[in-house]
């Protein structure tokens, strides 16, 4: 039997992860080959010096990135607690 209260947590936390890691493999592959995107202006920035453009896309990505923790944080905090 499949019991999915009891293994809500690890898919949260499965979520959680999965998020963050294609986050960062979107902006890897538009930074290879994408003509548009957060990743694209970072190679673009980065290639003209530009540090203040490139840093406000890296606080972009940041906050983005920590946005997707926090939501999936609080999820699991409200649906799938350890001691529930």
């Amino acid at each position: 039997k499949i019991r999915i209260p009891m293994a809500l947590p690890m898919v949260i936390v499965g979520l959680m992860i999965g998020s963050i890691f294609g986050l960062l493999t979107a902006v890897g592959a538009e930074m290879v080959g994408g003509s548009s995107g957060l990743g694209n202006r970072l190679a673009y920035y980065s290639s003209l010096i530009q540090m203040p453009q490139f840093f406000a896309c890296i606080l972009i990505l940041a906050t983005i990135g920590i946005s997707l923790y926090v939501l999936f944080f609080w999820i699991g905090k409200k649906w799938a607690g350890w001691q529930a």
